[in-house]
């Protein structure tokens, strides 16, 4: 059996619990993802991407390898890459900043 399909759908159940649920309902209302949770242009690049994937893993506690869910989800890959290369740019720190405020009310 590989671990091909499966694992991803395992994976995919992290982001469907009810803690999960509720952040993705906020994040459609704020316009960061739309009704099929996929990134809208406010998410357009891949370090933005990865720094929304990476307040949610914080907020749901996601196991490592944790941005794999994320990947499936989007059709990404290297999203943890973006995020350590990216993180430092003032821009990204704000989104993080302004993706958490969204996310927390």
């Amino acid at each position: 059996s590989c671990p091909g399909p499966n694992a991803n759908a395992d994976s995919l159940a992290l982001l469907d619990t009810p803690e999960a649920q509720q952040l993705w309902e906020k994040a459609i209302e704020a316009g960061w993802v739309d009704a099929d949770r996929q990134p809208t242009n406010r998410l357009s690049t891949k370090a933005a991407k990865a720094v929304f994937a990476n307040v949610m893993i914080e907020m749901l506690n996601i196991p490592r390898p944790a941005y794999v869910p994320f990947e499936a989800l989007w059709g990404e890959t290297g999203l943890q890459n973006s995020y350590s290369s990216g993180i430092d740019r003032p821009t990204n720190i704000s989104l993080k900043n302004d993706i958490k405020r969204s996310l927390q009310q």
